[in-house]
C-alpha cells in the first residue's frame, strides 16, 4: 500500500462522498485507515466541498516543498554554568546505566568545582495526586 493517496483514490473518495457514503465505509473500501481519509478531508474540504483533482495537486505540492533539515546533535548541545545548577531530576524512563554515568560525571564536576552539595532526584508518577512528582536520591557527591 502506497504511503500517499493516489489520484484514483481521491476520485473514489469524491464520488463515494457524493453518493452519501460515510468516511468509515470509504476507508474500508479503499483498504485505508479511517484516519487517512479523515486527514485528507480535513486538509482539502473547502466551502465547495471535496475536489479530488485540486486535493491531489495540493498533495503533490506539499510532497515537493523544501523541507527544513533536521538539527544535528551538535546543534542541540547546550552550554551552562555548572555552579548555577542546584541538582538534577532523572526522568521516569531514564535507564539505570544512564543514571550511573550521569551521577559519576556530576560527582567528577563537583570534585573539580569543590562542591559538596548537589541534589539528585527521581521523577515518578503519583497515583494519589495524578501528577509527576520527585523524591530525593540522597547521594553524597563527596564519595
Amino acid at each position: 500500500m502506497a504511503a500517499r493517496l493516489s489520484l484514483d483514490e481521491r476520485v473514489f473518495i469524491e464520488s463515494s462522498l457524493g453518493a452519501g457514503c460515510g468516511v468509515a465505509d470509504v476507508a474500508q473500501r479503499l483498504g485505508r485507515d479511517r484516519s487517512t481519509v479523515h486527514r485528507e478531508l480535513a486538509r482539502c474540504v473547502d466551502g465547495a466541498g471535496y475536489d479530488a483533482r485540486s486535493a491531489h495537486a495540493s498533495a503533490c505540492a506539499r510532497a515537493r516543498r523544501e523541507r527544513t533539515p533536521k538539527l544535528a546533535v551538535e546543534d542541540l548541545t547546550l552550554t551552562y554554568d555548572f555552579s548555577a545548577l542546584n541538582g538534577i531530576i532523572f526522568g521516569i524512563n531514564t535507564h539505570d546505566h544512564d543514571k550511573i554515568a550521569i551521577i559519576d560525571l556530576i560527582k567528577q564536576k563537583c570534585t573539580a568545582a569543590g562542591r559538596t552539595d548537589f541534589d539528585f532526584r527521581q521523577a515518578h508518577y503519583s497515583w494519589r495526586t495524578g501528577q509527576i512528582e520527585s523524591y530525593p536520591l540522597n547521594l553524597d557527591v563527596t564519595r
